[in-house]
């Protein structure tokens, strides 16, 4: 480490300690990084490619009957090569999903929070998957006069977001 670095480095320190924020110019870009944010954005602008389906007026008993139009939608790691291992079945991810949804233990919890736990769920179980977007529509019944929704967008670290919606 060059004398500069290392006065650069103490400065950086003493602005901080007396809680100054040192200047954008006074960046240091860190040789443990694999790849710049850059890079990475730009890898992922260069080639997205995502999967989805549907479930259209899906019943369930959760806080009372509600009928359900459920969207989901995700990214695969590296699809940029054509090769058919890496495509999985989504029928085995759609039958996952109506297994979460009808063992859900917790009938109070709001739709939001039942999506959301949903979406972590799929990703801890499938690591091919880098991003979800899962869109829950509630259509309205008798005791319920409004149609809501809740979507959810969860990408792993390091991983190409979605970016079409």
């Amino acid at each position: 480490m060059s004398n500069f670095s290392r006065l650069l480095g103490l400065y950086i320190i003493i602005l901080s300690f007396l809680g100054i924020n040192a200047p954008n110019f006074f960046f240091i870009p860190s040789s443990a990084l694999a790849k710049p944010l850059t890079s990475i954005s730009q890898e992922c602008n260069l080639h997205q490619e995502s999967f989805g389906f549907e479930f259209s007026d899906y019943p369930i008993e959760h806080q009372g009957w509600a009928l359900l139009n459920i969207s989901v939608k995700y990214r695969l790691k590296n699809t940029r090569e054509i090769n058919p291992d890496i495509y999985p079945d989504f029928v085995p991810i759609a039958k996952r999903i109506e297994q979460f949804l009808v063992e859900y233990p917790n009938e109070t919890d709001y739709w939001e929070v039942v999506n959301r736990n949903l979406a972590q769920m799929l990703l801890n179980e499938y690591s091919d998957l880098t991003s979800i977007r899962i869109y829950i529509n509630v259509n309205h019944t008798l005791n319920e006069r409004y149609t809501r929704h809740s979507e959810i967008t969860l990408t792993r670290p390091g991983s190409c977001p979605l970016t079409h919606s």
